[in-house]
């Protein structure tokens, strides 16, 4: 796994659920936001940890394996890990998260991830309602398909 910390604001554009930032709140998200790479095979979060994190591909595909039901393949563009940090349609911090990680990650090609502590996403989330709107969607929705 190779670690880089340097993300532009034109990498976080392309995210679909961050859609309703402006210029300003793309510059605040990439400033919190990092970047790791990862080979072939790696598991990137695992079934029960803590949720401090959430992900979004850059490049690559991403297998998230949810005991009893199966994997969903992921791919560029996708999230993962942001349903744990939901609870009753609030973006929770950590120290109010009772949930664990439901599933695990692992990556089936050479997979290039940004992540976001949970802790500073809900901060900025906190002044763009809609698009923590969004975020909320996005998780009730996997939440209810899992």
């Amino acid at each position: 796994m190779t670690i880089k910390s340097i993300v532009a604001p034109f990498m976080l554009e392309q995210i679909a659920v961050f859609n309703g930032l402006d210029a300003r709140g793309y510059e605040r998200l990439a400033a919190i936001t990092r970047r790791r790479r990862y080979a072939i095979a790696e598991m990137v979060v695992w079934i029960g940890d803590a949720p401090n994190e959430v992900y979004f591909i850059r490049e690559g595909e991403v297998e998230v394996i949810i005991p009893g039901e199966g994997f969903v393949r992921l791919k560029p563009g996708d999230a993962f890990g942001e349903t744990a940090l939901i609870e009753d349609g609030e973006f929770l911090s950590a120290e109010k998260r009772t949930k664990r990680r439901n599933a695990s990650c692992v990556t089936r090609s050479p997979v290039d991830l940004i992540y976001i502590f949970a802790d500073d996403l809900g901060a900025l989330l906190g002044e763009y309602p809609a698009v923590k709107a969004q975020f909320v969607a996005l998780a009730e929705q996997r939440e209810r398909h899992s």
